[in-house]
């Protein structure tokens, strides 16, 4: 688990998050995430030892539900760019045969 709170920096989070790295993953204060736990907004953390951690997960999924995005819209646009890209790859390869 990576000690540093600050990991803007880094190309991935890790997976369990502490409170301090849960509230900058979200782009909150820890007094607004701490709020947001009191409301039911975030999901409860995992008890692992005596630490309370955050799935990354889990903070991604509730994200999703307060902008309203779904599971179902993300796949959609994932075979939807698929398809585009067959399509292009067809395209492109119809093209080089003439």
């Amino acid at each position: 688990m990576a000690r540093n709170p600050d990991l803007a920096g880094l190309p991935n989070w890790p997976r369990l998050l502490t409170r301090l790295q849960a509230a900058s993953y979200l782009g909150l204060t820890v007094n607004s995430f701490n709020l947001g736990m009191e409301e039911g907004t975030w999901p409860d953390p995992i008890t692992y030892g005596r630490s309370k951690l955050w799935d990354r997960r889990r903070l991604d999924e509730a994200v999703d539900m307060l902008s309203g995005y779904s599971i179902e819209a993300h796949e959609r646009d994932v075979e939807e760019e698929d398809r585009k890209r067959r399509r292009d790859a067809w395209t492109a390869h119809r093209r080089r045969g003439k």
